[in-house]
């Protein structure tokens, strides 16, 4: 099992927000690992919520590139 430093590490470089990260682990110190997994679940969610909508913007680009290239 990983150390506490290196969970905490791991889901910095993940990019968590800090009050995710004490939350998780606060679950993670009192075996409360089903409460934790719905932090990390929560901050999951919002990261593709953003890929995607980064997603439609460089389709939207791609689409204006094409046009341009086939005018």
């Amino acid at each position: 099992m990983k150390s506490e430093a290196e969970i905490m590490e791991g889901l910095r470089d993940a990019g968590c927000p800090e009050e995710d990260i004490l939350s998780f682990m606060k679950c993670y110190r009192n075996d409360d690992l089903k409460k934790g997994l719905k932090v990390l679940g929560r901050y999951r969610r919002s990261l593709l919520e953003r890929l995607h909508g980064e997603q439609t913007k460089i389709d939207r680009l791609d689409y204006v590139v094409y046009q341009m290239q086939n005018t």
